[in-house]
C-alpha cells in the first residue's frame, strides 16, 4: 500500500513501482540481486558500486517516506 497520508491509489503506486524497477535494472545492467550475489562473488567494481548505490537509495527512500 502507499504510505499514509499519500493519495495515490494502490494499483498506481504499484505500476509506478515496477516500472521504476525495471528502469534502474535496465540502466544498472541488472538486478539487484544479480549484483549483490553473483558480481560481488566475482568481485565486479560494477557490482560494487551499484550496491552501493542501491544501499544509498534505500536508506534515502526509508527517510524520506517513514516505511520501515
Amino acid at each position: 500500500a502507499p504510505p499514509a497520508g499519500w493519495s495515490v491509489p494502490a494499483p498506481l503506486w504499484i505500476a509506478v513501482s515496477g516500472l521504476l524497477i525495471g528502469f534502474g535494472t535496465k540502466i544498472g545492467n541488472g538486478c539487484t540481486s544479480g549484483h549483490g550475489v553473483c558480481g560481488l562473488a566475482r568481485l565486479s567494481k560494477r557490482s560494487f558500486v551499484a550496491v552501493g548505490v542501491f544501499f544509498a537509495v534505500a536508506i534515502v527512500t526509508v527517510t524520506l517516506t517513514g516505511i520501515v
